[in-house]
Order: structure tokens, then sequence, then C-alpha cells
């Protein structure tokens, strides 16, 4: 990496303005350390333990001589390669770079207390005084742009390079959790085969009386081997990229709604939470149904677990919004939301709020909601979170009257928040 060449005063320049003040030089290198001394006390003091002793005394013989050696143009000077090295170290080391800005800084104490002593003693003029602290001003401000841009350069650089190793990390635990996912669908697929085999025996040898009495708890067992074989399917399709897919249907946003409400709502109950459903039940859109269940309840079940520790009324609301190619739907709660530092990366891999989460729910419904041409995102929120998607509507074809679902994206509107949903406690609306 390349460091940054600073734009330097030139030797005529600098020797014209030594020779206007023939005395400094002279007393610059008489004050050596009389001057390093005073700046070293005055870092220990401000920054106490911040720096060890002997490498900061070494590195402010190196800044006093790119300082003091005014004859020298800061680029040309042999100390210059010092200014690289400390910001590379202090970089890697996170050192704030006001740190660094004010340890340089102090550097016009040091030299200006020793200038207002040194004139007390001689017959220095105003001007002379004048004259040189604006040369040491100028110095300094130079050094500092050359820190600033040589830290700057290095913190990038560290940045990148951490980037690229978590980038790398999360493609090798990605390799491995595919190998995992296969060897563990392998294993579950039997039994889950098994327990659907014999619910249809089941179904299919029961008289119609006795069918008339459990039929209502067989579909709930059968909703649940839906939704765990959704969901291992779902993380065999998150590790594998040629996993067949589920083929797309027609369906309207209430069949989804009403599929998932079924799954959920034993555990709304048992939670003592309310939900709030509003959307246009004709809606029509073509994508991966159960896919979209799975997404909605991921979604839902996310909520109920923010909200189980809540000691105020726990309320979750679904609603939508459509435009003439796009469906929006919002599931919002009133829990604590999601911490401010992991919004960013919500929806990446292994990336969780929960002490025993995977943290590849969200990413999951992410990769499922592309798949089928949508979007989801976290919405903006005060209180709780809000999380919005959208997916292409099915429309009729004018020529043929047949449903057709658009899919271009960029063409929906962005809406910037849910539909406003009267509040009523206790109340379930589906």
């Amino acid at each position: 990496m390349g460091h940054p060449q600073p734009a330097c005063i030139s030797r005529e320049v600098v020797h014209m303005v030594m020779n206007e003040m023939p005395w400094f030089q002279s007393f610059l290198q008489t004050n050596k350390d009389q001057i390093i001394e005073n700046w070293l006390n005055r870092v220990e003091q401000e920054l106490p333990g911040r720096y060890h002793t002997s490498i900061l005394r070494n590195n402010g013989l190196a800044y006093f001589q790119m300082l003091t050696e005014l004859d020298i143009p800061e680029g040309e000077h042999s100390s210059f390669e010092f200014i690289p090295m400390l910001c590379k170290y202090h970089a890697q080391q996170q050192t704030p770079l006001t740190y660094l800005l004010h340890s340089s800084h102090m550097w016009r104490e040091a030299i200006l207390d020793c200038i207002e002593k040194h004139s007390m003693e001689t017959d220095l003029s105003g001007a002379d005084i004048l004259s040189a602290s604006r040369e040491i001003h100028r110095r300094i401000d130079k050094i500092q742009q050359m820190i600033c841009e040589s830290y700057s350069d290095y913190s990038k650089h560290l940045l990148e390079e951490r980037d690229q190793t978590i980038h790398e990390l999360h493609k090798d635990r990605l390799s491995l959790l595919g190998k995992m996912a296969a060897s563990m669908v392998h294993e579950l697929r039997n039994p889950l085969f098994a327990i659907e085999g014999f619910l249809k025996m089941i179904r299919g040898t029961l008289s119609p009386e006795g069918l008339a009495s459990v039929e209502t708890y067989l579909d709930i067992i059968q909703h649940e081997f839906n939704g765990l074989y959704g969901h291992i399917s779902g993380f065999l399709s998150f590790s594998k990229n040629n996993e067949v897919e589920e083929v797309t249907v027609i369906c309207t946003t209430q069949d989804i709604i009403d599929n998932v409400m079924r799954l959920i709502h034993p555990r709304l109950l048992n939670e003592q939470v309310d939900i709030q459903v509003e959307i246009n039940s004709e809606s029509l859109i073509e994508a991966q149904k159960t896919a979209i269940q799975q997404v909605l309840f991921n979604l839902i079940s996310n909520s109920i677990e923010a909200l189980e520790h809540a000691a105020y009324p726990k309320r979750i609301t679904v609603n939508s919004y459509e435009d003439e190619t796009h469906l929006w739907l919002f599931v919002a709660d009133n829990g604590t939301g999601i911490p401010a530092e992991l919004q960013d990366r919500l929806f990446d891999p292994f990336v969780s709020s929960k002490k025993s989460g995977t943290g590849l729910g969200l990413a999951i419904c992410k990769q499922i909601i592309e798949k089928n041409h949508g979007k989801i995102e976290l919405v903006p929120s005060q209180t709780g979170a809000i999380f919005r998607l959208s997916l292409p509507k099915a429309l009729p074809d004018e020529r043929t009257g047949e449903q057709t679902d658009w899919r271009s994206t960029e063409q929906a509107g962005q809406p910037s928040e849910p539909s406003t949903v009267k509040e009523e406690p206790g109340r379930t609306t589906v």
C-alpha cells in the first residue's frame, strides 16, 4: 500500500524563512532535550498509560527531528517513513486518531513554552517570536495532515481485509452447513414420510363417524408436519442452490394468512398475544405458497418471542397495502425492537439477537422472498419492530383473461409505514 506524499514547501522558500531568523535553529538544538521532555510530560499527564515510555521517547525524537530541521522539506526528511509506520501500528491497535493528533498538537505548547522562556532571557523581538511560531505551526499542521492521510489509508485497508475475512468465513461456514444439511435432511425425511403415510392410512381406515371425531386433530398434525418439512427443506435450500424448488401457484393473501394463523394460533393463546390482521383478502399473487407461509410464520414467531417477557399488553399487527403491480405486507409488534448494532446486518447468515438463535431464520426469509421476485426489509421504527414484504401481484392478462404476475420490483413504490390499525385489545381478526 502506497504512502501519501505531502505537498511540501520548496527548499528555496524554507531557506529564505530560515535566513530571516538565524537564531531559531540554534535555539532548537540547544533546547532539544528540554523540549522533548516537556512534550513527554504533557503526554503522560493528558494520556496516562496510553503509550510505552521508551517507545514514546524514540518516536518523540523522530518527530522532533522532522519538526525542527526546517531546512529539509517534510516529504524529503529521513524521518518521513516514521509517520506511516506509526499510523500502521496505531490503526492495527485501533488507537483513536484524536489521540495521535492531540499528541502531535502538544508539541506546539512544548516548543512555545521554551521560546517564551528564552525570550525573557534574551533580547528577542516580538517579530522574531511571531516568525518562529508561524513556522512551527505550519510544520505541525503539515505533519498532522500526513498523519490523518496515512492513518485513514491504513484503517480503510484493515477494514477491507476484515470484511474479506468475514466473507470467506461465511463461505466456509455455509459450505459446512450444506454438508450438514444434506445429511440431516436424509435422516429426517424418512421418519417424516412414515408419519405422513400413517396419517393417510388413518384417514383411509376410519369410518366417517370416527374420522369426524378426530379430523380436526389430524389436520393439526398434518399442518405441523408440513411446517416441519418446510423448515427442513428451507434449511437445505439455503445451503444448496441446486435443490428442486417449490412450484409457484396463484393464490390469495387470505389463503396464505389463514394457513399461517391456523398453525400459530395455539401459540398466540399460550403467550397471551393479541394479533390483528387487516388485509385485502382478494389480492392475488403468484408465488411459492408454502415458502411464503413459512416467511410469515417465522416473522410472527419472532414477534411472539420478542414479546415473551413484556409486562404490558402484547400486540402484533399484520396488514397490507397494494399498488397496481405489487402487494405489500407488514408484520409489526410492540416489543423492544431490534438492537441498533444488528439492524444493518439483520438478514446476514448467522446474525441473531437470540442467545440460542442460529441466525438463519431471517436469512432464509430473505432468500425465499427474493426467489419470488420480492423484497423484505426492516422499517425504521421508534417502538417495536416492523417488517415490510413486497411481492408481485398476479394480474389478469388483457388478451387472455388469465392471471399473470409482475416481476419488476423496481416499478413499485415504497410505502414508508404500514396502514394504521385500530387497536382493540384481545381481538384476533383474520
